[in-house]
Parts: structure tokens; C-alpha cells; sequence
């Protein structure tokens, strides 16, 4: 009986075992039925390991992009501090043009703005 069974996992010795010392019906019943059994067990436990890995990989997703907003504001607050840091020597060094340096400014909200609208714009397509 055990002939069919050449070349398996040498982790079911075991079990292949027991298949060979199967000699009637009601052993064979009995056997088949433990064996629905472990692997109906075994199903549920590959479940609930698969939900588990979904949350798991949801719960990451959440904190990579949490990490990464925060990250988003670091690098902001970064360039202002740069620029505010850039104005300051300017000012002090009464290189800084005042009228050129608020033009720039109104440039750089109305693009900011126009970037803002627009990636609303992709994000809702």
C-alpha cells in the first residue's frame, strides 16, 4: 500500500506510516476522517494567517503614509526656515529688494495654487 507514496515529503513519515498499517474499512474511515479534519484545521489557520497578513499589510500602508506626510512637512518647514534664512542675510547685508522679493512671492502662491487645482483635478479623473 505504501508504494504510491515513494518520493514524498519526508516530513509525513509519519503519517505514511500509519497509511501502511491500515488494514479494514473502519481504520480506513477513521484515518481519512482525521485527515479531513487536519486539513480542514489547517485551511482555517492558512485563513485566518491570510487576514492577518491583510491587516498587517493595510496597517503598514497606513503608517508608510503617515510617514511620509510627515516627512513632506519636514522637507517644508526645511525650505522655509532656508528661505527665511537666505531673506535675513539679505536684509542684513541691505542686499534684499523688497518689491522684486514680494513679486516673487505673489508668483510663487499663484503657481502653488495652480498646482493644488490641478492635482485635485488629476486625482478627481
Amino acid at each position: 500500500m505504501g508504494a504510491f507514496l515513494v518520493g514524498m515529503d519526508p516530513s509525513l513519515d509519519p503519517i505514511t506510516g500509519d497509511v501502511d498499517s491500515i488494514d479494514n474499512l473502519d481504520t480506513a474511515k477513521m484515518t481519512l476522517r482525521w485527515a479531513l479534519e487536519r486539513i480542514n484545521t489547517l485551511d482555517a489557520k492558512s485563513g485566518n494567517l491570510s487576514k492577518l497578513l491583510k491587516e498587517a499589510r493595510d496597517s503598514l500602508a497606513v503608517r508608510a503614509r503617515h510617514t511620509e506626510e510627515k516627512e513632506l512637512a519636514y522637507r517644508g518647514r526645511e525650505t522655509y526656515y532656508a528661505k527665511l534664512e537666505s531673506l535675513l542675510e539679505a536684509y542684513c547685508s541691505e542686499k534684499l529688494d523688497v518689491q522684486n522679493l514680494l513679486h516673487r512671492e505673489v508668483q510663487t502662491e499663484q503657481l502653488e495654487t495652480d498646482l493644488h487645482e490641478r492635482r485635485q483635478t488629476l486625482e478627481r479623473e
